[in-house]
């Protein structure tokens, strides 16, 4: 157990110290039907690599974005809700009664209308706002920033601004074709937050994407790491693990 656990956490660190060097790590940004052959590293350096990404889709799925005022604080409510059910909203001192809740939706005239099928359209909601007394303090359109048209927020007598926050993201994740220089091989894949493509010792993570642009996005970013003695580190852990384990077995049966 003694052994375990010390050689493991040696191990560890000493695959952490001497790997170093050979670490190999860059940020590719590949566009729709593009085949990119190149990244930048952490100094923002181009490198060519030994690997290259074709994006072959991008997808992103969204909640719903969130009621917000904003001063030199951000005050958001304390309850959860559907804009689609026209809740009224309690933020700070006012409440917001949601009239419209367009998920898709695009600017025309003074108001938004129903876009769906539109790209670079944007989330939108027509409010009410209220005191805590129920008397109209304003109202008017609500709606977050995409790619091609700026938010819309509403200025509050206080000298605050009441405004429909950018969604957060609840999955994103791209389709994609690797081709290796290395082995010669060509692996299509699905890269996902937290669920990488790994080809010839290189780690292919999901990094970015166009925010401003969502589910239109027209290119995926990708961190693609090569580590060596990361197996070395795993193994490190594998023994600590088997030497704590032992460790708590053996206690607990000189206890009974």
């Amino acid at each position: 157990m003694f052994f375990l656990n010390h050689f493991g956490l040696w191990l560890c660190l000493a695959a952490g110290f001497f790997g170093a060097p050979d670490k190999q790590e860059a940020v590719m940004i590949v566009n729709r039907g593009d085949v990119v052959w190149y990244g930048k590293n952490d100094m923002g350096i181009q490198v060519e690599l030994p690997i290259a990404i074709e994006l072959l889709d991008f997808t992103a799925e969204f909640y719903q974005p969130k009621l917000a005022i904003l001063s030199d604080e951000i005050f958001t409510s304390n309850n959860e809700y559907d804009l689609s059910s026209s809740p009224e909203v309690l933020i700070d001192n006012i409440i917001v009664q949601v009239e419209k809740y367009l998920p898709k939706a695009f600017f025309v005239d003074s108001a938004f209308i129903n876009a769906s099928g539109v790209p670079f359209s944007s989330h939108a909601v027509y409010v009410k706002v209220f005191n805590k007394n129920y008397l109209l303090i304003t109202k008017g359109w609500l709606s977050t920033p995409t790619k091609v048209s700026n938010a819309h927020h509403i200025n509050l007598p206080d000298g605050r601004n009441l405004k429909l926050l950018p969604p957060e993201p609840k999955y994103f994740g791209s389709s994609i074709k690797v081709y290796s220089k290395v082995s010669e091989s060509v692996k299509v894949a699905r890269v996902e937050v937290n669920k990488p493509f790994v080809i010839d010792g290189w780690w292919v993570y999901q990094h970015s994407y166009d925010n401003l642009a969502g589910n239109e996005s027209s290119y995926s970013g990708f961190r693609v790491v090569k580590d060596p003695w990361m197996y070395a580190v795993y193994f490190g852990f594998v023994l600590m693990i088997i030497g704590v384990s032992l460790l708590l077995f053996t206690q607990s049966f000189k206890t009974k």
